[in-house]
C-alpha cells in the first residue's frame, strides 16, 4: 500500500474514485509473495456504505459537542462525505 501511495504522490499510482476519495484500484495494489482468497483486494478496496454511513451519524454525534467551536470548514466536509455516500448505489 506504501507503494501506491507513493506512485500516487507522484501522479502515476492508478486509482478508482469512491464516496471516500481515491482508493486504489486492485490492479494498482503490489500483491507479489502474498497469498490472498480471490477477490480480497477488491472486498479491502470496497465502500462499505452502511458502515460509512453509521459512521457519519457517530462523527456528527462527536462533532456536536464542540459547539460553534467546530469550524464550519469541517461541518461542509462531513455533509459532503454524507451526501457522496448517500448516492452510492449498491
Amino acid at each position: 500500500m506504501l507503494k501506491w501511495i507513493l506512485e500516487r504522490v507522484e501522479g502515476r499510482g492508478k486509482a478508482a474514485e469512491t464516496a471516500l476519495g481515491f482508493l486504489p484500484a486492485p490492479e494498482a495494489i503490489e500483491t507479489d509473495g502474498l497469498s490472498l482468497m480471490h477477490g480480497a483486494i477488491e472486498e479491502m478496496t470496497s465502500v462499505d456504505k452502511a458502515g460509512w454511513l453509521n459512521g457519519v451519524k457517530e462523527m456528527e454525534k462527536f462533532y456536536s459537542q464542540f459547539g460553534k467551536r467546530m469550524p464550519a470548514e469541517i461541518w461542509d466536509e462531513h455533509r459532503n462525505l454524507s451526501e457522496r455516500l448517500e448516492a452510492v448505489t449498491v
